[in-house]
């Protein structure tokens, strides 16, 4: 299993580079990919996953980001109340909590790699969700009429334990919304203190990955306005 894993690693990383460079491959970068390759094995076998807790697991590096992209976060009390609209677009008395300027972070896919990302998050008394926008202005959405599109998410709190978690973005819908067991576990990071990591893969292509920091900041003081 172990050997077929990293043949198809290779075979992927080969094919990138391939496209990338014109079907050009020069021996270094080969040895170079094998040494990746042999990299990302030791780090899946150093993987141990128990009761929804990664016990070991290094986040991606941000190796040579796109200057504007590389993880940064804003200053104190980032966090302010919303309210959602209605159909006759009229603001409602039904709040959420949402940072007031962008996160940042990195994304990477098939075709690029470390690009800048730009975040939202919203919470209200009921869920949380994640809007993302690649290159900063991109926003993600799911243009499927039927299918959801599923995520993991693996979150990263101060004290370094990691969780892994779940989410989805429904049909025709623009932000991954946490699943319902998993909320009460991203809304106690972001009501403690220190800064929350999240590394998001979308489920069907392991190849796009989301990496982005998250403030805790001033959230727990707000939310506390919604109830």
């Amino acid at each position: 299993m172990k050997k077929t894993f990293t043949f198809i690693l290779t075979v992927i990383l080969l094919t990138s580079l391939a496209a990338c460079a014109g079907s050009k491959v020069d021996i270094s970068d080969v040895a170079m990919l094998k040494a990746d390759v042999s990299r990302l094995q030791d780090e899946l076998d150093a993987l141990k996953i128990g009761g929804g807790i990664i016990e070991s697991f290094d986040f991606p590096p941000s190796e040579n980001p796109e200057p504007e992209a590389s993880l940064k976060t804003n200053e104190e009390d980032i966090w302010m109340v919303g309210y959602y609209i209605d159909s006759f677009n009229h603001l409602t008395d039904k709040g959420y909590v949402v940072n007031e300027n962008n996160f940042y972070g990195v994304f990477s896919n098939s075709a690029t790699t470390n690009s800048r990302l730009d975040v939202k998050i919203l919470a209200d008394t009921e869920k949380i969700s994640i809007i993302l926008y690649e290159y900063g202005r991109n926003m993600v959405i799911n243009s499927s009429s039927r299918n959801y599109k599923d995520y993991e998410i693996i979150m990263r709190t101060p004290d370094d334990t990691r969780y892994i978690m779940w989410g989805s973005m429904p049909p025709g819908n623009d932000r991954i919304f946490i699943d319902i067991e998993d909320n009460n576990t991203a809304l106690r990071a972001l009501c403690g203190a220190g800064t929350i990591d999240f590394y998001i893969d979308e489920s069907e292509r392991t190849t796009t990955h989301y990496v982005f920091r998250v403030p805790a900041s001033n959230f727990a003081d707000v939310y506390e306005l919604l109830n």
